[in-house]
């Protein structure tokens, strides 16, 4: 679960709610709240207004193959091989195209949809041109905006996870730029997700059992998990040090490895999400 403050014409709202919605989406689910009493602090819950029974449709196969090819995109810009990093636009695009109608369907706002558009088309003019720091700037928004659409489905892992995939990359531009505050600023997001983000995934681990149930294999899976957790918090905490210390190459460093730390978290996720596996 989690809790967000909003600020509507009513004054602010802090709404609690299973997955984090758009705030355009909080905000027009909070009109169809009209006739009911409200006030400034009420705990509301407030789910999609598409799935009235409270369950969220699967990923589509769509989103995963634009940010893993999104991802690979990336790498290509910074080891300067256009060839290949506009072969995976190609197929950003041709999956975007078919992601689309879905996401309508599933009547995700217009406004993300279209932001996804504009980076998307942002991000082809400049691998035309070749700017490796606007082309990376736009495929880490375009990042960004897939962690929003995932909102909108039912994912093993919570988006927010890609959110902190998307502000470390935006870190390392201001490291870059030797843009000190910003990338405090940065870190300091990066930090406060976690904490929201990590005794969720604790309380999941607590929880795990095996397929039948069994004690040891509950065990097995929470001191596994807790491991990963362990390790995304030495990662945090490593690059908040680099940070301080306006360190450049200790901030890269540590960046690279909270992004690998993430991976293996969301790795674990998704295998006992997976048919067969324990609940994550």
């Amino acid at each position: 679960m989690e809790i967000h403050c909003i600020e509507t014409d009513q004054g602010p709202f802090y709404v609690l709610h299973e997955r984090r919605l758009a705030e355009g989406s909080l905000k027009g689910n909070l009109g169809e709240l009209a006739g009911q009493e409200l006030y400034i602090g009420q705990f509301l819950w407030v789910r999609p207004h598409q799935q009235d029974n409270g369950e969220l449709p699967p990923v589509p196969e769509q989103l995963e193959v634009i940010r893993t090819n999104l991802q690979d995109l990336m790498d290509h810009i910074y080891g300067g091989n256009w060839q290949n990093a506009n072969s995976s636009l190609s197929v950003i695009q041709l999956a975007k195209s078919e992601l689309i109608p879905i996401l309508q369907e599933e009547m995700v706002p217009d406004e993300l949809i279209d932001s996804m558009n504009l980076n998307n088309h942002m991000l082809e003019q400049l691998l035309i041109q070749r700017d490796k720091e606007q082309a990376l700037y736009y495929a880490s928004q375009l990042l960004n905006d897939l962690a929003d659409l995932l909102d909108y489905f039912q994912t093993p892992f919570p988006a927010d996870l890609i959110r902190m995939d998307y502000m470390s990359r935006q870190l390392i531009f201001q490291a870059e730029n030797m843009d000190w505050m910003e990338a405090s600023a940065s870190f300091s997001e990066i930090h406060n997700t976690w904490e929201r983000v990590r005794p969720l995934l604790e309380m999941e681990a607590d929880s795990q059992t095996g397929e039948n149930g069994q004690e040891e294999d509950r065990q097995d899976a929470a001191a596994s998990r807790t491991a990963l957790l362990n390790g995304v918090d030495e990662a945090i905490d490593q690059l908040g040090i680099a940070v301080s210390d306006r360190n450049y190459q200790n901030t890269m460093d540590g960046v690279e490895l909270l992004l690998e730390r993430l991976s293996e978290l969301e790795a674990d996720l998704t295998q006992q999400a997976a048919p067969g596996m324990g609940a994550a």
